[in-house]
């Protein structure tokens, strides 16, 4: 089990990121079901994803983000320092060999 907070988001732009909603994803839903501590970005429109500006994100505090990695989303902006990223596909194909990968790469970002 981990005590961080890990905060999953897609950049989309200097001024605003999308901020999953860790239920609406499965690997994410797996990951709190193990007991790490997902980041929940509160109410507001939309079911996978709050659309806000990078100073929510940064407001939530989390310990670890998980980036989007896909070629169109921007990189992490206006995150306090000490923030560990990890990247994040929220398409990962559905195969044994990349989820191995990302948990694998998960665990690594986790571990002290």
């Amino acid at each position: 089990r981990s005590g961080l907070g890990v905060l999953a988001l897609s950049g989309a732009g200097p001024d605003q990121v999308h901020l999953a909603r860790p239920q609406a994803w499965p690997e994410l839903a797996w990951l709190a079901g193990l007991g790490v501590r997902l980041l929940d970005p509160g109410p507001g429109p939309g079911t996978n994803w709050l659309t806000t500006d990078w100073g929510h994100a940064a407001g939530l505090r989390p310990d670890l983000v998980l980036f989007d990695s896909r070629d169109h989303a921007t990189p992490p902006y206006a995150l306090p320092g000490g923030v560990r990223l990890t990247p994040w596909n929220p398409e990962t194909p559905p195969s044994a060999a990349a989820y191995a990968r990302f948990f694998r790469d998960l665990a690594e970002a986790l571990a002290p």
